[in-house]
């Protein structure tokens, strides 16, 4: 929908475990029109809502194509909550939150 007041909202877990595509494939396709992105893992068997370092999801590569073809896009943490301090650290010594 070609709106100001839309984007499109990029779940990674659920889209992980939900779709049939890539995620890669998911956020070249979507690109700028992503808006927002929920982050979290899991193992590709059900929304656990893990960590960003517990499950099958390389979020290296997950978070640099989102770099690059989703630049403007706000990032949220949807983790459990004792997951989001390792989660957190992560992104900081990974260069995410500079």
């Amino acid at each position: 929908m070609a709106h100001p007041r839309f984007s499109a909202c990029l779940d990674v877990g659920h889209a992980y475990i939900n779709s049939s595509r890539p995620l890669e494939e998911c956020i070249k396709g979507l690109n700028k029109n992503i808006g927002y992105v929920r982050l979290h893992n899991n193992y590709g068997t059900q929304g656990s809502h893990s960590g960003l370092l517990t499950g099958s999801i390389d979020m290296s590569s997950v978070l640099e194509l989102l770099k690059e073809y989703a630049p403007a896009a706000k990032w949220s943490l949807e983790t459990k909550l004792e997951e989001i301090e390792k989660s957190v650290l992560w992104l900081d010594e990974s260069g995410y939150l500079r």
